[in-house]
């Protein structure tokens, strides 16, 4: 049985004054930009944004350290018997901190001058830190924190912050123009284990939904245009070698203070249905078909978990566009993909 559409939506992309030259942020201006964005009014399109209500996530709350924004946790308009939040966090090079948070599988210690995002399950209760396995308490339990952005300070970090949001899964994306670099993370309940209740306490939730957070590797060197097509590890799957930023897809194990790793189905004749993503997911005359995205546990396929919801390969296309139904106009989601320049593997976020 499925869930609920998450219904993504699009937020006003933010432009962090990139000049053309080497441009640095501080990781808590770069928080401050994404609390920024997520209390604004407005979507991308102008439409009214109404923060607890709909796909808008309530308004986050900041942790600040020395007057150095530090984290900001949050938690969507909509909730289940697993109550959820998702926490973004990082520190600088001088920060005061001492205890550092905890991070994911085969993540290393937090490193400065990094983003991180960490998914937290049964976070119903009081805040108590950031940097804690249980952030909200005994009862709750934290995926962990893996990075999102390249080193924030001191190299060409990215010039845009493109956030999507829906009723129970928040992405948060940092794009570097001169490098044609494309960054981030989703977090939240992210996957639809397809189960008909009730539901085993092996395949989900009691709430039927599988949490977690998956990453595309950003000091790895960002997407390729081929991230669905590649066999390597990049985008969307599970890498368990031990240095930061790699790729990602940690899934909070139902019913467990637990983690277990992730992989999509890659599209290709190994590991998929065997067409290329340019080629299956448009008809002959050009209009844009879409197909789920199907979740397995581990880079090798051991067991299903289920699908993204609400995110289907579609067409190749150019990153952060707007798809639309070429006959009526209507928009059908938004294009996650490797450039703004060059239209490659695409996955959308279904806008209903």
């Amino acid at each position: 049985m499925s869930l609920q559409p998450l219904e993504w939506r699009k937020l006003p992309t933010r432009t962090l004054g990139y000049s053309g030259t080497a441009t640095t942020h501080s990781v808590s201006s770069l928080l401050d930009n994404i609390y920024d964005m997520l209390t604004g009014s407005l979507y991308f399109d102008g439409s009214t944004r109404v923060t607890g209500s709909g796909s808008a996530w309530q308004a986050p709350t900041k942790v600040t350290v020395s007057s150095k924004t530090e984290a900001l946790y949050m938690f969507p308009a909509y909730q289940t018997q697993v109550s959820q939040s998702v926490i973004i966090a990082g520190r600088e090079s001088t920060s005061t901190t001492t205890s550092l948070p905890a991070t994911a599988s085969n993540e290393p210690a937090l490193t400065a001058n990094y983003v991180y995002i960490a998914n937290v399950k049964n976070a119903s209760g009081s805040f108590i830190q950031y940097n804690s396995t249980f952030p909200f308490g005994s009862g709750s339990y934290s995926s962990g924190y893996v990075a999102i952005s390249p080193a924030a300070s001191g190299i060409n970090f990215g010039d845009k912050i493109t956030i999507y949001e829906s009723k129970e899964a928040l992405s948060i994306f940092f794009y570097e123009t001169s490098a044609n670099g494309n960054f981030g993370g989703i977090a939240g309940a992210i996957i639809d284990p397809e189960q008909s209740s009730p539901t085993s306490s092996f395949d989900a939730e009691t709430d039927g939904r599988l949490y977690g957070v998956t990453t595309t590797g950003p000091v790895l060197g960002a997407l390729s245009a081929t991230f669905l097509s590649s066999t390597t590890v990049q985008g969307f799957s599970h890498s368990t070698t031990s240095t930061v930023g790699q790729p990602r897809f940690i899934v909070i194990s139902p019913f467990l203070n637990a983690t277990m790793y992730g992989s999509i189905e890659k599209n290709n004749s190994s590991g998929g249905q065997g067409f290329a993503p340019p080629y299956y997911y448009a008809t002959l005359s050009g209009k844009t078909v879409s197909h789920p995205i199907k979740c397995a546990r581990t880079q090798i396929i051991t067991s299903y978990l289920g699908r993204f919801r609400d995110m289907t390969f579609t067409k190749k296309s150019f990153n952060n566009s707007i798809i639309r139904n070429s006959s009526t106009g209507t928009t059908l989601g938004f294009a996650l993909s490797a450039s703004e320049i060059a239209a490659g593997d695409t996955i959308m976020f279904n806008y209903s």
